[in-house]
């Protein structure tokens, strides 16, 4: 095998960026020495911006909920590679107890870990005044429901994460932008 190089005018060069604007963690970082700072000179300040941080790490939750769930779907060739070894997993565990328990062991942690997700994303809202565990569970359903279409290639990812959009809209609120 040899290595193929393209001509500079094909390939544009990115434009050089500096270390600051490469580094996420120093920018966090910095931001959190900001925040720190304006907290001891600015009190006052930072009590009156509480309503826009809680605002904010609501916002975050009801965008990592829909990630989460959409990378348990096998959108791609690795997650197809899991999937299919779950689906093997899942095939044993029809004639083999220890490992029937070991699945059953897996959907009740995945489960566990939805309840929890959507308490905190729901909580001290109208949405959250509903069971979360039966939402959980439902959701945890059709995820598991949507990975054998799409591993098949009966769905494909537009149609899968549409369902599962679709879903996450009534378990959240049609308002959560997820």
């Amino acid at each position: 095998m040899t290595a193929t190089t393209l001509p500079d005018d094909i390939v544009p060069a990115l434009p050089a960026r500096s270390r600051w604007q490469r580094t996420l963690p120093l920018q966090m970082l910095a931001g959190l020495v900001v925040g720190c700072i304006l907290g001891l000179i600015f009190p006052d300040l930072g009590k009156s911006l509480l309503p826009l941080a809680q605002a904010f790490i609501k916002a975050l939750r009801m965008m990592i909920i829909p990630l989460v769930f959409s990378l348990l779907l096998p959108l791609d060739e690795e997650r197809a590679a899991g999937a299919r070894l779950w689906a093997a997993l899942i095939g044993r565990a029809c004639v083999d107890e220890p490992t029937r328990q070991l699945a059953a062991e897996a959907y009740a942690g995945l489960t566990a870990f939805a309840v929890r997700m959507l308490s905190d994303a729901l909580a001290g809202t109208e949405t959250g005044a509903g069971d979360v565990a039966q939402s959980a569970r439902h959701l945890v359903s059709v995820v598991e429901g949507l990975r054998w279409p799409v591993l098949f290639g009966v769905y494909g990812r537009d149609e899968a994460l549409g369902v599962l959009d679709a879903q996450l809209d009534l378990v959240l609120g049609a308002d959560s932008g997820g």
